[in-house]
Formats: structure tokens, C-alpha cells, sequence
């Protein structure tokens, strides 16, 4: 049994003959898994330091993950004119098949990269976002579905391709609890999981699904 049949028999209770292993960046030969993102269409240009193709700019002064600024949204009369990345931009996943062929037998997961209700916080800002949640839902679901747009585009970008699983990392929770009533939570973000996770499974793969915090 090889490494992706063993990850395949732990997620569907199969009882695999030992636990699998998961490195997400690095060490790949020893891990049952192997991470590999998704590209930038080919013709994104970085025209300044941090820059990401939904607009919003990473402000580091480390070598950490750093935070997200300027964010394109913050401003709601900027909405109508606001142009998402295309999930089917040429580039969007050469490095997926190149790189899964370097690691036969694993279990390949498609990092997603930072998700669903991360990337509306990062585009409109936390706390504009936080607040049309509730004074405007309106305008926080109009945001949600530019994102999960993007994203089921490119699950369907994904179908038939080398990728067993797909990674979304969304986290949700603070040290002691959700960031949001899990009224909110259930209203708003568990019906466009359900049919975001449900389009996985329709093009024969796998969720993993990533959230920090006390959920």
C-alpha cells in the first residue's frame, strides 16, 4: 500500500495499516502528503513589493507571514468596478503537474492558499467586514461570493488533474472561541461550504480543510 492509498483509507475510516504522515513544507520524501500551490496567472505583475492578484499588498518586517494592506475594498463604492483574479488564467497550474510528478504514490493536495472568509477580511478590511456581517450582510455576502467565486472556479480548473484533495486554510477562531456568533457562522458561511466542499467531491477529490483558533 503506498503513501496515497494509506491517506485515502485513514480519511474514509478504512483502518490503514498505520497512521499517515503529513508534512506541509518540507521533508516531502518522508510524508505521505506533498503541498504544492497553486501559480499566479502569467500575466500578474508584481508591481510592487507583497502585491497579490486579488489587489490587497502583504506588509512584512520579518521573515513571517506578515499582514495584509491596502485593501481594495475598504471603500464599498469600489465594489462594482473590482475585477477578482480568473481561475483559469493561463499559468494558473503548470507547477501543479510539474511538481506532482516528482512525487509518485503520494497523496497530492492543492494548496488553495488563504480562503474563503480570510480573503473577504483581507479584501474589505477585518473590521468593515466584521461589521457588514451585521449592519449591512448584504455587502458582506456580495464579497463572499466574488471569493468563493474564484475558488469553485478553480476546484472545476482542478477536476481530472493530478490533485487528490484540495487544502483551504480559513481560520475562524480566536484563543477562545469563534470570531463571529456561530448563528452568523451557520447562516452565512455553512451553506456555501457545503456546496464549495460538495463541488470537491463532484470532481473526485478529497477536502482538507485548515482553521486556527478554539472552533
Amino acid at each position: 500500500m503506498d503513501s496515497k492509498q494509506i491517506v485515502l483509507c485513514a480519511i474514509e475510516r478504512n483502518y490503514p495499516p498505520r497512521v499517515p504522515v503529513s508534512y506541509c513544507n518540507r521533508d516531502f520524501s518522508f510524508s505521505d502528503t506533498v503541498t504544492i500551490p497553486y501559480g499566479k496567472a502569467a500575466d500578474f505583475v508584481e508591481s510592487e513589493p507583497g502585491l497579490t492578484e486579488w489587489g490587497y499588498v502583504w506588509k512584512k518586517i520579518d521573515a513571517t507571514m506578515g499582514q495584509p494592506s491596502k485593501e481594495p475594498l475598504a471603500e464599498w463604492d469600489r465594489f462594482a468596478s473590482y475585477k477578482p483574479p480568473n481561475p483559469f488564467a493561463p499559468g494558473r497550474l503548470e507547477q501543479v503537474g510539474a511538481q506532482a510528478a516528482d512525487y509518485p504514490g503520494k497523496f497530492v493536495l492543492v494548496d488553495m492558499g488563504i480562503t474563503g472568509s480570510n480573503t473577504a477580511m483581507f479584501l474589505r478590511g477585518f473590521e468593515n467586514f466584521i461589521t457588514d456581517l451585521t449592519a449591512d450582510r448584504q455587502r458582506a455576502e456580495a464579497v463572499l461570493d466574488v471569493v468563493f467565486g474564484f475558488e469553485n472556479g478553480l476546484i472545476q480548473h482542478l477536476a481530472g488533474g493530478p490533485a487528490d484533495g484540495l487544502r483551504f486554510c480559513d481560520d475562524w477562531g480566536t484563543q477562545r472561541g469563534l470570531i463571529i456568533s456561530p448563528r452568523q457562522w451557520r447562516e452565512v458561511f455553512l451553506p456555501r461550504y457545503r456546496r464549495q466542499f460538495g463541488l470537491v467531491h463532484q470532481c473526485g477529490m478529497k477536502v482538507w480543510f485548515h482553521s486556527c483558533g478554539q472552533v
